[in-house]
């Protein structure tokens, strides 16, 4: 995003954001705000009283304590709250989530950054414009740090989604280092694998598209603002000729944060991120697949 830290200061102001988490993400987003000029409060993760109210909830604690404060703020009406990682550890849970925010009205989204990735972000443009032709393969490989596995999985499923145009996913099948499923035309791929001595996350995108294909690669953490992505690179096939195109530097966690603190100021809603019900959706598409795996063809006649 071309604002700066000053300009969402001052659009979001008088905004209060409350922090609930402590380790390295909290830290980056507290400072991120407080940079902006945002307010901050910070709850632990062995907080149980009841969270003070605030404009915005950013819940970056460990899955049980999030958990724990997405059932008490999703009892108040028109909270808006932020949920680093998974929605919830199944589909069932997931929905029960979704359901209790739009009985509240509230504003539930999933974190990450993920669209706000200059590579994501001009290859869908490729997408949305048709220069590329009907999609009809998004594969996704994600080189994970053990400890953002399970949220690089459920960022990759939606992130290969909306490359693919957004249609409805439909399981096929899912283990547990890959999965597949379709939506539209489409057929996405998502493979994933945790690397103990990894700095960072590695993602490679493959599109292969009607009209021509393309390659795209990068290297950035989910939902850590402050951070830049690096290694970035976008080849594009078009009529048999290769094209690599040029990427800015970005700020993925960052502009995420800026592009919701605006529209959070002026009322307005939210806009290029994981809403809860599409993550609940996806976690329902990885189940599915998995039992479908687990048949085999006498149950399945």
């Amino acid at each position: 995003m071309a604002e700066s830290l000053a300009e969402v200061g001052s659009a979001a102001a008088g905004l209060r954001v409350l922090v609930v988490g402590q380790g390295e993400r909290a830290a980056a987003r507290c400072a991120w705000y407080r940079a902006a000029g945002i307010e901050v409060l910070e709850g632990g993760p062995d907080d149980r009283q009841e969270l003070p109210s605030a404009a915005l909830y950013d819940l970056c604690s460990e899955p049980a304590e999030r958990q724990r404060a997405l059932r008490q703020l999703l009892r108040r009406r028109h909270a808006a709250v932020l949920v680093a990682g998974p929605l919830a550890a199944t589909a069932a849970a997931a929905a029960h989530l979704v359901a209790a925010a739009r009985r509240q009205r509230c504003r539930l989204a999933i974190m990450g950054g993920t669209r706000f990735v200059p590579a994501w972000a001009r290859l869908q443009e490729f997408v949305c414009g048709g220069i590329m032709g009907a999609v009809r393969e998004v594969q996704v490989q994600v080189t994970s740090t053990p400890g953002q596995a399970a949220e690089a999985w459920s960022a990759a499923m939606n992130l290969g989604l909306w490359l693919a145009g957004d249609g409805v996913p439909v399981a096929e099948q899912t283990t547990p280092a890959s999965t597949s499923f379709l939506a539209g035309s489409a057929r996405i791929r998502v493979a994933g694998r945790t690397d103990g001595t990894a700095a960072a996350t590695t993602w490679h995108v493959t599109l292969v598209a009607d009209l021509g294909q393309a390659v795209a690669a990068t290297v950035y953490d989910l939902g850590l603002p402050g951070r830049q992505c690096r290694d970035s690179s976008l080849e594009v096939t078009l009529g048999g000729r290769r094209r690599r195109l040029e990427l800015p530097a970005a700020d993925p966690a960052g502009n995420e944060l800026a592009a919701l603190l605006i529209r959070q100021g002026a009322g307005l809603p939210w806009l290029a991120l994981c809403a809860a019900d599409r993550a609940a959706s996806l976690l329902a598409v990885q189940e599915e697949g998995a039992r479908k795996v687990s048949v085999t063809p006498f149950e399945a006649s």
